[in-house]
């Protein structure tokens, strides 16, 4: 058995614990901060990559936010029968599709990112430039870690942690 050099009842502080906690709270509240302002977090992302990227094609976009052609395709119907994207065949290559904001995507991108701001402000409230500096690197590790690690193996030293 794997002895770590910390144990969980030390102090109670557990990071994967406390991270997970921490981004479901995060993240409800990111999400009813994007359905206040008419939209939802799938649609942030498509509009913000589009915003940034121009017309793009579906794989691109898919590729971009991380997700399946399959859920792309369905977020892009949705997106498009709501009038703040269209799609375009590439005149380059007509098996492809190009997708672009509307001049209501953009209106919408618009609103959905003044209340982005507004939460992005309200997380890094009392936060200085160092710590967030520090908070970015240590997510960093912590997910190069995560992906490092194999469910059911033991890290290279021994030790049970991650170095």
């Amino acid at each position: 058995m794997v002895s770590p050099d910390w144990d969980i009842d030390d102090d109670g502080q557990v990071v994967g614990r406390a991270l997970a906690f921490t981004g479901k709270v995060v993240a409800a509240r990111f999400e009813e901060t994007m359905a206040r302002a008419g939209g939802s977090l799938p649609t942030w992302m498509v509009l913000l990559t589009l915003d940034r990227a121009g017309p793009v094609s579906q794989r691109e976009l898919a590729r971009r936010i991380h997700v399946e052609d399959a859920t792309v395709t369905y977020h892009v119907d949705r997106l498009e029968s709501a009038g703040l994207v269209s799609r375009t065949r590439d005149p380059a290559d007509r098996r492809v599709w190009r997708v672009e904001l509307t001049p209501d995507g953009t209106e919408t991108f618009t609103r959905m990112k003044q209340a982005a701001l507004r939460f992005e402000t309200a997380l890094r409230r009392g936060l200085g430039r160092d710590e967030l500096a520090q908070f970015f690197t240590t997510l960093e590790r912590l997910n190069a870690n995560a992906e490092a690690f194999v469910p059911g193996t033991v890290p290279p030293d021994g030790s049970g942690r991650s170095e």
